[in-house]
């Protein structure tokens, strides 16, 4: 569990997965009532269980997250997710989460149905997150890329590879977000699905 106003250095140790939780999720995440900013996570390898669908790999769910050089593999349920519900599937407090910051991370997973990166949101708009530097890949899921709510995102050097069995990005009801140097290479149906767009991307 990630604790508001932290710094994880992981020196490019391992955290194996070993239940049905996450490797690494905010405090937030498993108690809504908790506050989930200021965290910042460096230098990690997050190993999981491929065969369970039910093993996400990093989840944040606070504002100004940091997110540098860290690799998720193995992962059966999602490897990286920006979400602003609960365990218990009930959506937080509040309008925005803002301003994170994902760079030279890689994340992998393995199952129809997930994501190696999956923005979640309903009411919440989530805002000013970066992804720079990324490799995001997998096997067999559904996108390698998920976003949903997304305002003034901006996604630079990202790489998707293997298989996708829908779209490589597929985004929805995103506003002024920007796209550059993205790079999809594999098997899909198709490439870029922007979907309900309310705003410039």
């Amino acid at each position: 569990k990630l604790y508001t106003n932290c710094v994880y250095n992981g020196n490019n140790c391992t955290i194996i997965q070993t239940s049905d939780v996450p490797v690494m999720a905010n405090l937030k995440y498993f108690d809504k009532t908790q506050t989930g900013y200021h965290v910042v996570i460096n230098d990690f390898y997050l190993e999981g269980n491929k065969n369970n669908s039910n093993n996400d790999g990093l989840i944040l769910c606070g504002y100004y997250a940091r997110v540098n050089n860290v690799t998720i593999r193995n992962i059966g349920g999602h490897g990286i997710v920006v979400t602003s519900y609960t365990i218990d599937g009930t959506e937080f407090d509040g309008y925005t989460m803002v301003e994170g910051m994902i760079n030279n991370t890689k994340a992998y997973s393995y199952t129809v149905g997930k994501y190696p990166f999956y923005v979640h949101s309903n009411i919440i708009m989530i805002t000013d997150w970066r992804l720079e530097n990324c490799i995001f890949a997998s096997e067999n899921c559904t996108s390698w890329m998920y976003f949903d709510r997304i305002s003034g995102w901006y996604l630079t050097d990202v790489q998707c590879y293997g298989k996708a069995t829908e779209n490589g990005l597929y985004s929805k009801f995103a506003s002024g977000a920007q796209i550059e140097n993205l790079t999809l290479d594999g098997i899909m149906s198709g490439g870029l699905f922007i979907d309900a767009q309310i705003g410039s991307v």
